[in-house]
């Protein structure tokens, strides 16, 4: 018993002394490497001035991005590794009771100072003030940053709701050119999140140039999830532009030829107030479904003023506004023989039978079909255009 005790009390000691040996040995190395008459944070460590430091970058995005349509800015997360060799900071693991790696807070050696351009508010990717670099015995420098950006994505809103958008924007280094520190891609991919309302169907990342400095280029295709508004506008839209003809079927004397027509006018206001809700008033491009919907409301106040005529007419009668050409919209001429004895013989007479309510309902049947034919071809124009 007194054995194993005194085992346990032997044991403690050398577990004591050895983390005792290497916290004093990362001092140790931590004041050798950083002591100020060698090492000086603002100064690129490179032992060659002519070197290019070669910054590697490891980037990840989430696919939950949002885009807000009015102010045209897309709002992201991202994940950015950034590594490079640190060419002062270099040591032998074994001069160190076999310290390899040290943790040491940012501002006490070199790192790039990095901005995101087309940001909407600061383009500068802070560091936080607690954050920590890893450095290991090689001089290779880890720093990762975690940061949420709002960039600008001028969009092309022609084929909403079935539109794809392009957004891009590049990290560049403000202090150095291209020939003293570039940038290299090593990996980027997506975060492992659910996706909103866009769907990211293609990434693009890449080292350029800009301005004598090297550039880290990173472009995202979104394309809009139409479900939505497929079941909330385009659907009601298309029910409406079927019904506007029909008014054309409802008899002049039922007293609700009007008030449909004008009805129908004023769902398409409806229509246009909830797609200028949505889509930006400063873009570029004009979307097809609001002209789509601008020609249905024109049409419609056409509707409506034929619709007026239409009544009109059924009440007072057409040859009463346009007596010359009153005959063309009768829908019965009659010839009747007229044989009058020993006065004449074999002679034809016209004689034309016509109403009021058989104009009206002539010109309601021709109406209804040239006005349902233009709505097809209207639509099926706009749905073609936005789909393909």
């Amino acid at each position: 018993m007194q054995l194993l005790h005194t085992l346990v009390i032997a044991f403690t000691a050398c577990t004591s002394m050895v983390i005792c040996t290497t916290y004093s040995e990362n001092i140790l190395l931590r004041t050798a490497l950083l002591s100020r008459d060698r090492y000086d944070p603002l100064i690129r460590p490179v032992n060659d001035s002519s070197e290019t430091l070669v910054l590697n970058v490891e980037f990840n995005y989430s696919p939950s991005v949002q885009l807000d349509e009015n102010l045209q800015v897309m709002s992201d997360s991202y994940w950015l590794r950034l590594t490079w060799t640190d060419q002062l900071l270099v040591w032998n693991p074994e001069d160190y009771s076999g310290v390899s790696i040290l943790h040491l807070h940012h501002s006490s050696l070199w790192r790039p100072h990095l901005f995101q351009y087309s940001n909407v508010h600061d383009p500068s990717l802070s560091i936080p003030d607690d954050a920590l670099v890893s450095v290991d015995h090689s001089g290779k420098v880890t720093l990762i940053l975690n940061f949420n950006s709002k960039t600008r994505c001028f969009m092309d809103i022609s084929k909403f709701p079935f539109d794809v958008q392009v957004c891009s924007f590049y990290i560049m280094n403000d202090f150095f050119n291209e020939k003293e520190l570039c940038f290299e891609v090593t990996k980027f991919g997506p975060m492992k999140e659910p996706q909103s309302q866009w769907t990211v169907i293609q990434t693009n990342a890449e080292v350029g140039i800009k301005y004598r400095k090297s550039t880290f280029d990173f472009q995202l295709t979104l394309k809009r999830q139409p479900t939505f508004f497929i079941i909330t506008i385009i659907v009601p839209l298309v029910a409406t532009a079927s019904l506007n003809p029909l008014v054309f079927l409802i008899p002049a004397t039922s007293g609700e030829k009007v008030s449909v027509a004008v009805t129908i006018l004023l769902s398409y206001t409806v229509f246009l107030n909830v797609i200028s809700g949505i889509l930006p008033e400063t873009a570029t491009s004009v979307s097809i479904l609001s002209v789509y919907i601008t020609a249905l409301q024109v049409l419609s106040g056409i509707y409506t003023i034929l619709c007026v005529i239409i009544v009109k007419i059924d009440d007072i009668g057409l040859e009463n506004w346009f007596p010359d050409i009153c005959g063309y919209f009768q829908l019965r001429t009659r010839r009747v023989s007229a044989q009058t004895s020993g006065v004449l013989s074999g002679k034809f007479v016209d004689v034309t039978a016509s109403g009021k309510g058989d104009t009206a309902t002539k010109l309601d049947k021709i109406l209804f079909g040239l006005c349902s034919l233009l709505s097809i071809i209207l639509t099926c124009w706009c749905f073609i255009s936005i789909s393909s």
